[in-house]
């Protein structure tokens, strides 16, 4: 059995401080694809703060993943994660919809909630971060179902959408799939209403890491009525 590949691109800085340009960046890609690995990813982070109190900066996500989209030609490419915080997600679904379009298919459409009390970026860049985990259940519901449905009307909390439509779209080929980060039973439970896939990210130290990870999923999908072997 092969295990498929993911490779995050750098866009944080090295250990001198500096960052990889664009240039950089695009090679280390085209260099990635041609040894056969299978994903691109580029995290959603906007500004952070480490443990000794520096600030450090990354290069904005979703223009590197379009920019990917373009330079790149076979390679899977996704964002790991989207913070549903940082964009409204009837709008991020559009971007999803766009993007797929320009890679050919070749979207992973990651989603997470981002946890503000570790992020800086979210009051640096003047964000809510307030029932954070509600929002991001409210906004993958919608991002899932307008990727998946013509029209939406959606009344929550703090999301809403009003008739809207992905127009246009790929006529010949399915939505992007949407790897949704869950870690605990609450966030595992949206993966389970909503995702393609359930995005663990913890280390993996041997099969009692896999077994907790599994029995986490199991039961999320039972709750929702889902079979875990399409999660």
């Amino acid at each position: 059995m092969s295990v498929p590949i993911g490779l995050p691109l750098p866009t944080w800085p090295r250990a001198d401080r500096t960052y990889a340009t664009w240039p950089e960046l695009r090679s280390l890609a085209l260099d990635a694809e041609a040894m056969g690995v299978d994903t691109l990813w580029v995290p959603d982070h906007l500004l952070r703060r480490l443990g000794s109190g520096e600030r450090i900066g990354f290069w904005e996500c979703w223009t590197v993943v379009t920019a990917l989209a373009e330079a790149t030609t076979t390679i899977g490419i996704g964002p790991h994660v989207a913070c549903t915080g940082f964009r409204n997600p009837a709008l991020l679904a559009k971007m999803a919809v766009t993007l797929d379009e320009v890679s050919g298919g070749r979207l992973i459409l990651g989603l997470g909630s981002g946890v503000p009390a570790t992020d800086a970026s979210w009051t640096a860049f003047g964000y809510d971060p307030e029932r954070h985990v509600t929002r991001y259940a409210e906004s993958v519901e919608v991002i899932a179902r307008l990727l998946r449905e013509p029209v939406l009307t959606f009344e929550g909390e703090l999301v809403r959408t009003e008739d809207a439509s992905l127009i246009p779209r790929p006529a010949t080929r399915r939505a992007p799939p949407v790897w949704v980060a869950a870690r605990r039973d609450r966030t595992s439970r949206i993966a389970a209403s909503w995702g393609d896939a359930i995005n663990v990210n913890v280390p993996l130290t041997g099969p009692h890491d896999l077994a907790a990870i599994a029995r986490t999923r199991d039961r999320a999908c039972e709750a929702v009525g889902r079979d875990p072997a399409t999660l």
